[in-house]
C-alpha cells in the first residue's frame, strides 16, 4: 500500500528514494567509518544524530526556503556546489595525509575525529550528497504546491530520520569491525588513502 501525504505524495517513493541515498558511500558514511575505527561506536555517536537531524533540517530549509531561492536566483546553486566540493576536495586531502596510527581523538581536521553532534549537524549545510537527495526528494516528491509544500518537507524530515539513524549507526560499526585490522600502520595508511579516495569519488558520483 502507497502511504501518501498532503497532496497525494508518495511516502513510500520518498522512504525508497533516502534508504539508498542515505546506505550508499558519502562523505558522512565515510567520516563515520573512520571515526568508528579510531574512537569508537559510543563517541561517534553524537555525530550519528548530528547527521539525521542535520539532514532533516536541510529537507525541511530547502523544502520552506531554497526551493524559491534558486528558483529566482538560479545561479547561487552553482555557486554554493563549487564551494562546497571545494572544501570537501580539501578535506579528502586532509584524511589522506592524516597520521594513519591515530586511534585518539584527531585534531588535524577542520572538523576533528570525532565531530560531535553540532560539527556533524552543520556539515550537513556543505554536504553535496545530502543536498542532492534531499534536492531529489523536495523536486519528484513535493506537490509543488506552495500551499502544503512546507508542511510536506516537514513529513518528509520525519521519514528520513529512522533511516538516517539506521544507515549512520551501521557505517560506525563497520568501522569499529576495522579497528583490530587497522593495527598494522601499512593497512591504516592504505586505509586513509582509500577513504580519501572514494570520499572524491562519492563527491563525483553526486554530480552525475
Amino acid at each position: 500500500m502507497m502511504l501518501a501525504v498532503a497532496g497525494g505524495v508518495s511516502l513510500t517513493g520518498v522512504a525508497l528514494v533516502f534508504f539508498i541515498g542515505s546506505f550508499t558511500p558519502g562523505p558522512n558514511n565515510l567520516i563515520l567509518l573512520m571515526s568508528g575505527s579510531r574512537v569508537g561506536f559510543w563517541r561517534t555517536f553524537p555525530q550519528v544524530w548530528g547527521i539525521v537531524v542535520g539532514v532533516a533540517t536541510l529537507l525541511v530549509l530547502q523544502g520552506y526556503f531554497l526551493a524559491e531561492l534558486f528558483e529566482r536566483l538560479p545561479w547561487t546553486y552553482l555557486v554554493l556546489r563549487v564551494l562546497f566540493t571545494l572544501f570537501l576536495l580539501w578535506l579528502a586531502w586532509k584524511v589522506a595525509t592524516s597520521d594513519p596510527m591515530e586511534r585518539g581523538e584527531q585534531k588535524g581536521l577542520l572538523f576533528p575525529i570525532p565531530f560531535g553532534f553540532w560539527r556533524s549537524y552543520l556539515f550537513q549545510a556543505i554536504n553535496p550528497k545530502a543536498w542532492v537527495i534531499v534536492g531529489t526528494i523536495i523536486t519528484n516528491y513535493s506537490s509543488g504546491d506552495a500551499d502544503v509544500v512546507a508542511l510536506e518537507a516537514v513529513v518528509m524530515a520525519v521519514v528520513s530520520m529512522p533511516l538516517s539513524l539506521l544507515s549512520a549507526s551501521l557505517w560506525s560499526l563497520f568501522g569499529v569491525g576495522l579497528r583490530g585490522w587497522l593495527g598494522d600502520a601499512r593497512r591504516a595508511r592504505i586505509f586513509n588513502v582509500t577513504m580519501a579516495g572514494l570520499l572524491v569519488v562519492a563527491l563525483a558520483l553526486s554530480f552525475t
